[in-house]
């Protein structure tokens, strides 16, 4: 959305939170705790750096966040705790996406879009201006970013595979001389 601003972070570990009881459902959750994507900061239009502050996320197995948050076009909010220095991201992402992160590592990036921002100074679009932090803004989307494989690096390898192929051939050197030795003296003892 054109009135979203674009937030990006790492993901630095994540708790799957989940339960049951006869009198109450508990919602499956997924919280992170986030590091923000270099270069990325997020202020106050009192200038107040929030970035250096605990950042988390909390993803909901549901479809809908609340009646309040849908009727703004949300599916979550950010809120800002000044009194425990926290910021704290919740969005309800649905049965299958939750369960993809479930099965999924660690997200490498996760993209929060959000209304109640602007852009700061940096042309590039890294300063981000929270212009009301006192009250809930709107998260409007989020997207992960989750590795399913690594491709080998053909040059890392043989390099690896050269020094390793030198390593072993260094060890194996000494068993020679001993083997060989073994060898000389079962021969001597034989023949004596």
């Amino acid at each position: 959305m054109s009135d979203s601003v674009i937030l990006g972070f790492k993901a630095t570990s994540a708790t799957l939170h989940t339960g049951f009881s006869k009198e109450l459902s508990n919602t499956p959750s997924i919280s992170y705790r986030l590091e923000h994507e270099p270069r990325q900061k997020v202020s106050t239009a009192e200038g107040v750096d929030l970035t250096g502050l605990e950042w988390t996320m909390q993803v909901l197995a549901s479809s809908e966040y609340n009646e309040h948050v849908e009727k703004n076009g949300g599916i979550g909010v950010m809120k800002y705790w000044a009194k425990y220095g926290t910021c704290h991201i919740s969005a309800a992402i649905g049965d299958s996406s939750f369960n993809h992160l479930l099965r999924a590592r660690l997200p490498t990036q996760i993209i929060v879009h959000v209304r109640g921002l602007k852009y700061g100074a940096d042309y590039e679009g890294a300063d981000k201006v929270w212009l009301q932090p006192d009250e809930a803004s709107t998260v409007t989307e989020v997207a992960f970013s989750v590795p399913i494989g690594v491709a080998p690096d053909a040059g890392t390898n043989a390099t690896q595979k050269g020094e390793m192929s030198i390593a072993i051939q260094q060890a194996i050197k000494p068993l020679y001389v001993i083997a060989i030795t073994v060898v000389l003296i079962a021969l001597k003892l034989y023949f004596s």
